[in-house]
């Protein structure tokens, strides 16, 4: 049955959910790469958390098919569950190549990446309730402001953590695997910023 309100705030609930969804995987990942200990188990629970994302964005796109009006433009929704549902992608599989390459060593840049996922995913729980009231402008403003900051400053620290494999002294098989693990990271905190970025174009269109 459709659903004929004119105003369909369920929509932004729906948001706030996988924001905190996405909260949970950045600090399960920051959970795995602090202690990488009990790595199937500690994966496992990503995995399950990457599954409820799924189940997110399928809430999402079956009430945009269900809903005759909607609060902002579908094509938006469509884009801001994608995005949603990247970002927690992006983190299980960085967890993905922990495991993979059985790592068990504590890396002091690895983790500082770790820790801004997690303050960005803070921000974007944020981002999402201001979002429900787009007029609030300001704050929706400071967010996206928050977030592009982390990762502009992990993309300093990956810099610098490219450099130090390449400058020599570093066996060529952890060349291969911390190559793959940084960009691995890169990729979960871009993520954020691609979502921060998302919302504020809609933002822009709608206010």
């Amino acid at each position: 049955m459709f659903n004929l309100s004119p105003k369909n705030d369920k929509f932004f609930d729906l948001f706030i959910s996988f924001s905190e969804i996405i909260s949970d995987a950045a600090h399960a990942l920051d959970d795995f790469v602090k202690s990488p200990n009990e790595a199937n188990e500690k994966y496992e629970h990503l995995r399950d958390i990457e599954h409820r994302g799924d189940d997110e964005l399928h809430k999402i796109l079956e009430e945009v098919n269900n809903s005759f009006i909607t609060p902002i433009d579908r094509e938006d929704i469509f884009i801001i569950g994608k995005a949603l549902d990247d970002v927690v992608d992006y983190i299980e599989d960085t967890a993905a190549r922990f495991l993979m390459y059985n790592v068990n060593e504590v890396n002091e840049n690895a983790l500082l990446i770790s820790a801004n996922i997690v303050k960005a995913s803070n921000e974007i729980k944020l981002l999402m309730q201001a979002f429900k009231n787009m007029k609030n402008t300001a704050e929706i403003k400071n967010k996206i402001v928050e977030v592009n900051k982390l990762e502009n400053d992990c993309d300093r620290i990956y810099r610098e953590s490219m450099k130090a494999l390449f400058s020599g002294g570093t066996k060529e098989i952890k060349i291969i695997i911390w190559k793959d693990i940084y960009e691995s990271l890169e990729d979960a905190i871009d993520s954020c910023e691609k979502l921060a970025n998302v919302i504020e174009g809609v933002v822009t269109k709608h206010v």
